[in-house]
């Protein structure tokens, strides 16, 4: 049958909320008005529909011996819970690269290391099954993203075994927002395909994969800060 039309009318308003259990873990407390409360709770008293959450198909390396779990599925899966019991939707980074942090600067969306050695139909292949898996795990615990980015940035790199380029880029995000779709379609789902670029002024990356045949998505996200150009 014809895929569900996501509601035409609906404006989002939320916070990435991946810092909140993990900093409460380390002991950080949030207040409103001096009293303790759900950070959930006070997003959605100030009108908040919507969280972001990153899933990272890598765990970061151990920092001082302290684990990094923000991105991580068993953390991943607390937040989502968190936000479905506030009546919050969710939208879902799915990031099958890592970041490499040193002394003196980070690398961004490395290829994993077991990906490495694939040929590029092969890398597309797990990539699709990635996606699709771990959104079905997620199903099954109860937890359907309405939005979903394949990739963190993908503009500063995707999956990169190299130097950037844009036409590889565009073909392996096609595996993954297939996957979306996929998901969508065998759960009867309205599901949000979003590119997710790295600063407002490089938005001509979206016509360079556009080009390159990367166009099944909806929205274009577009990371911005104080002082991006």
């Amino acid at each position: 049958g014809p895929m569900p039309t996501p509601e035409a009318k609906k404006f989002y308003k939320g916070t990435t909320m991946s810092f909140a259990n993990y900093l409460i873990d380390f002991g950080l407390t949030y207040r409103e008005d001096g009293q303790v409360k759900n950070p959930y709770e006070s997003i959605k008293d100030h009108g908040a529909n919507i969280v972001r959450l990153q899933l990272d198909r890598q765990p970061f390396s151990e920092i001082n011996g302290v684990t990094i779990d923000w991105q991580q599925w068993d953390r991943v899966l607390e937040d989502a819970k968190c936000a479905k019991a506030e009546g919050l939707d969710i939208m879902l980074t799915l990031k099958p690269d890592y970041d490499k942090y040193t002394a003196t600067g980070a690398t961004h969306n490395n290829i994993p290391e077991d990906w490495k050695s694939l040929d590029e139909v092969s890398l597309g292949g797990e990539l699709y099954l990635w996606v699709l898996g771990t959104l079905e795990a997620l199903h099954a615990e109860g937890i359907d993203p309405v939005i979903v980015a394949v990739g963190n940035e993908v503009n500063i790199g995707f999956l990169l075994n190299g130097s950037h380029d844009g036409a590889r880029t565009a073909r392996l995000l096609n595996y993954g927002h297939n996957a979306v779709r996929d998901y969508a379609r065998k759960y009867s789902l309205n599901v949000l395909s979003a590119l997710h670029i790295a600063n407002p002024s490089k938005i001509g990356y979206v016509d360079t994969y556009a080009y390159n045949g990367c166009t099944n998505y909806d929205v274009i996200a577009l990371s911005w800060y104080p002082g991006s150009n």
